[in-house]
């Protein structure tokens, strides 16, 4: 962003966003400076396009460009938010976030505790808030606090009305530990396509104004645990499953409640698309477009293959479902990837096995210009 406001997005994959500004004592500032300025009368925050209530989600496929996504900082009352979190550390500090509640993924204001405990953030607009803290801190990044090895967390609901909020207790603990083991679906149905073991990423849902992603490689054999995580929300990703198994379980993990039971990472065979382009194009200037048409929060939604000099093209490791594909000239910058879906060709593609297509090739009086 520019000293006149102005900013740019650019060299976004294809996807779902949504746009949010930090402003004042952010995340990204205070683990970059190590400080954060408050300006008088603007404070801090976080705001969502157009609003933090429903913020608009803008869809990605290639070439769109989105004009006038403009933010105001609307001036507000202002308060300071005050407390303790205890046990101390001497020696080593607390980071602590104070992040919206119905928002908690961008943090509205960090801040460091003293060496006694005690912290102080300013310039904060009345609402409902989650008040985070980790440490003590190792090192700082552009995430953040690096919580050491011995890590405690808290976390508390705080309001923010009509006047200063003073004397906020945030008691700290060694957090959660996470069992999680490797459960694999439709044995029967190509399930020895999937290894025995994979690579689990978590990664926070919440803004604790510290780094606070966790990895593991899990196994079917016996339940790997994972101790001393924030008790917040993540995002689990699996790698590891090459080509022809996917990550079928829920995506989300919930650690704000103790829970015994141990977690099961799920995955399944995964379907296949082999395909052939029909057609006397160039396979070079022709590119494979599928879109899966059922909607959920994975992040292939939109996939692009590229037909070899035999015309060939492939989608291995496909979530089974239903498909739409087209092939198109080969775009430039500015086209969009994704065709008019009524010039796309439904499919079913199951798991377990490859599923055959043939295609035509565009004709030359669609070639984008």
């Amino acid at each position: 962003m520019d000293e006149h406001g102005r900013y740019r997005l650019y060299n976004l994959l294809p996807g779902n966003y949504v746009v949010a500004v930090a402003y004042g004592a952010s995340t990204i500032a205070a683990g970059s400076t190590g400080r954060a300025a408050v300006r008088p009368g603007l404070g801090s925050g976080a705001l969502f396009y157009p609003d933090s209530a429903q913020p608009q989600c803008f869809t990605i496929s290639g070439g769109e460009e989105y004009e006038n996504i403009d933010f105001t900082v609307t001036p507000n009352a202002l308060y300071s938010v005050g407390g303790k979190v205890e046990p101390a550390a001497p020696g080593g500090k607390f980071w602590l976030a104070l992040t919206p509640a119905g928002q908690p993924a961008i943090a509205a204001a960090v801040t460091e505790a003293q060496a006694d405990g005690s912290f102080r953030f300013e310039g904060i607009p009345p609402g409902s808030y989650l008040l985070f803290a980790s440490g003590p801190a190792v090192a700082r990044g552009m995430h953040g606090a690096i919580p050491g090895p011995d890590a405690l967390f808290g976390r508390v609901p705080v309001e923010v009305g009509a006047q200063d909020l003073e004397q906020v207790a945030v008691a700290l603990d060694s957090g959660r530990s996470a069992s999680l083991i490797l459960r694999v679906l439709h044995e029967t149905q190509g399930g020895a396509a999937c290894p025995q073991s994979a690579q689990i990423r978590l990664s926070p849902l919440e803004d604790w104004g510290a780094t606070l992603e966790y990895s593991a490689q899990v196994g079917s054999l016996r339940e790997q645990r994972i101790d001393r995580m924030a008790p917040g929300r993540y995002l689990l990703s699996v790698t590891e499953l090459g080509d022809r198994c996917y990550s079928a379980g829920s995506r989300i993990v919930d650690l704000t409640k103790p829970d015994s039971k141990p977690m099961e990472v799920l995955v399944a065979p995964s379907g296949e698309i082999r395909g052939r382009l029909s057609g006397s194009a160039a396979p070079g200037d022709i590119a494979v477009v599928l879109w899966r048409s059922e909607s959920d929060d994975q992040d292939d939604v939109l996939q692009i293959a590229l037909p070899d000099a035999g015309s060939r093209f492939g989608f291995p490791g496909l979530r089974p479902g239903r498909y739409r594909i087209a092939a198109q000239w080969a775009a430039d910058d500015k086209a969009h990837w994704l065709p008019d879906p009524g010039r796309m060709v439904e499919i079913a593609v199951p798991g377990g096995a490859p599923t055959d297509v043939e295609i035509p090739a565009p004709k030359a009086n669609v070639k984008s210009n």
